[in-house]
């Protein structure tokens, strides 16, 4: 079974050990892997490039997004490298989401959710960085976790999910690292991005965005902004008055199933879970589908052209071992910008049995 990572980063930070903030680097860049997610991560002091790519399936279109922060200004530019829009808007939190950034995210969750402290087994390294490995139990799956921290510096390298069988699972990954400074043009600002009221943090916000033309709950986008040059015999328009500024649309979860609900056949075992989704506007998302012990079964992306109900099937097969009863739980997640949406948990049990 592909087991991406989402929230198992928190364990992860939750029971590494304190580092200090004079310890933690300032000028890195990495390439982590999350399942069907790839982030390419450039940081020089106040200024950061975190860039996303989920490669198309025949879950979605696939991503292809960036965002350049600037922790000193307080800004964050949002590009879709896909040729779509770019944003700028007010961004709060000292550092990025730590989801994207193990390095500079971590202090702070360490410090404040740092409850256990596991002795390291032995040294390894991972793809040529040096960590030490610690393993802590997962009650929830009869499994344990399976940590790799750098050392010295102690933020998260790798993590795998041991099942009860002894099977692991990768959860996170980081591939490539250097502490060499990074190309000063990953830092450079877009010239024209459309700049949105509000504000965004590392843990959520309120965006606003100027929409014109059309009525909120229209049936397609309002059209791409025209080139700012004009025609030398022509003199420029008088700008058009600007519509009141309107909250990105909104996302609810309203259905949430799975068949079956108890599995029992041979190993591994396979579900269907099935979501209906509503979306007040056009609006880009990514959807993870995640199990009860806050890892990733699935993921990918959803897109509506304009507001309306879709419905999202999502096939996932577990890992249970022959022989095994099983019991646990999935629900929904879907992300845009800033904010996090959330289906109810749909419990789902299984006992496997030798083919």
């Amino acid at each position: 079974m592909r087991i991406s990572h989402v929230s198992a980063l928190l364990l992860m930070l939750v029971l590494a050990p304190a580092v200090a903030s004079s310890q933690t680097p300032q000028t890195y860049s990495m390439t982590l892997k999350m399942g069907t997610l790839v982030v390419q991560v450039a940081r020089d002091g106040s200024k950061e490039s975190v860039e996303q790519t989920v490669a198309p399936s025949k879950n979605g279109p696939g991503m292809h997004i960036r965002g350049l922060y600037d922790l000193a200004a307080h800004k964050l530019w949002t590009i879709n490298l896909e040729g779509g829009p770019c944003t700028l808007v007010a961004y709060t939190s000292p550092e990025v989401p730590a989801m994207f950034d193990p390095i500079g995210g971590a202090e702070e969750m360490r410090a404040e959710l740092a409850r256990e402290k596991p002795q390291a087994i032995r040294s390894e390294a991972v793809n040529g960085i040096p960590t030490k490995v610690y393993e802590v139990p997962v009650p929830e799956i009869k499994g344990k976790m399976r940590m790799f921290l750098h050392d010295p510096h102690g933020f998260p390298v790798k993590a795998l999910l041991i099942m009860p069988d002894g099977k692991e699972q990768s959860q996170f990954e980081i591939t490539r690292l250097s502490f060499t400074p990074p190309p000063a043009e990953l830092f450079v600002a877009p010239p024209s991005c459309e700049q949105l009221g509000g504000q965004t943090s590392a843990t959520g916000g309120h965006v606003e965005m100027n929409v014109g033309g059309e009525a909120r709950g229209g049936q397609k986008p309002a059209p791409a902004r025209p080139p700012t040059a004009k025609p030398a015999q022509k003199p420029a328009a008088a700008p058009a008055p600007k519509a009141a500024a309107a909250a990105e649309p909104e996302i609810d979860i309203r259905g949430a199933g799975v068949s079956p609900v108890h599995y029992t056949g041979p190993a591994p075992a396979a579900y269907r879970f099935s979501f209906s989704i509503d979306a007040s506007g056009p609006v880009e998302a990514v959807w993870v589908l995640v199990s009860q012990a806050d890892t990733a079964w699935e993921s990918g992306k959803i897109v509506f052209t304009a507001a309306g109900t879709k419905e999202l099937v999502v096939p996932v097969k577990i890992g249970v071992g022959n022989g095994q009863h099983w019991e646990g739980a999935g629900h929904l997640e879907i992300v845009v910008g800033a904010k996090r949406y959330s289906s109810a948990k749909v419990p789902v049990s299984a006992d496997c049995k030798a083919k």
